[in-house]
């Protein structure tokens, strides 16, 4: 072991145990059973070569009387006949570049991609707010609709995309939306998930990102809680996050 471990990859096999996943229950199916309408705001080039284009489009839909906006990089190939889909979602915040790579990468070879760039939501106080810290499954379950509904809006606008072929690929935060999306739309047949927590409450009450610190410091001058008793408040309403799922 130590021998392979130094010269190349140790393979370890699957849990001989492991009886694949369990069934949702139907409640979360109804829940995102979403029949709503997208209005496109805007659809233009961005670059144009023989293999593939990338273009950047904004939509909208209405949800619950408020307007929700989604931008998306698509990169789509011109290969001939139906294509592949793959769906990338990124770190929160940080540079699109490894994105832009995998997406090229994915176009070369004849596969439809697109990245989900990330947005503040208008909709929602700063993020400084202390109410903002109890909204946090609000937030999770917005970002299994918006991704759901992203993929209906590309379903019915472009005929060329083999929808019994649609995978995604997500990082850091990126993976963790991937893990709770792909557990609830089936019609995403394949995940990459790379450096992605799953226990939302663990990774708020100590992960050592300087935004998620701030709120934590914030939380904890305003109520007097720890963070291991704030910890156990959102054990109590989060339920959609990827251990959840």
């Amino acid at each position: 072991l130590l021998a392979s471990a130094l010269t190349g990859c140790v393979h370890m096999g699957m849990d001989r145990k492991y009886s694949g996943p369990v069934s949702l229950p139907e409640e979360i199916k109804e829940e995102y059973a979403l029949n709503v309408r997208t209005r496109e705001i805007k659809d233009c080039f961005l670059e144009d070569n023989r293999k593939y284009s990338i273009r950047k489009i904004d939509f909208n839909y209405e949800f619950e009387g408020k307007l929700n906006e989604i931008g998306l990089l698509y990169y789509q190939s011109k290969k001939e006949g139906k294509k592949p889909l793959i769906a990338i979602y990124t770190p929160n915040g940080g540079s699109l570049l490894p994105a832009k790579m995998f997406a090229s990468n994915f176009a070369l070879r004849g596969f439809n991609s697109y990245i989900v760039k990330r947005r503040r939501d208008p909709n929602k106080k700063e993020l400084d707010s202390l109410d903002k810290l109890y909204l946090v499954n609000d937030a999770l379950k917005k970002n299994i609709r918006d991704g759901i509904i992203t993929l209906n809006y590309l379903l019915e606008r472009d005929k060329d995309i083999d929808a019994g072929k649609i995978g995604c690929l997500g990082m850091s935060r990126g993976g963790m939306d991937v893990i709770s999306l792909a557990a609830v739309d089936k019609r995403f047949r394949a995940c990459v998930i790379a450096l992605a927590g799953g226990d939302i409450p663990e990774c708020l009450a100590n992960v050592p990102e300087r935004g998620i610190v701030r709120l934590r410091k914030d939380f904890k001058e305003k109520t007097g809680l720890s963070n291991g008793e704030y910890r156990r408040a959102l054990k109590k309403v989060v339920d959609s996050g990827p251990n959840d799922l």
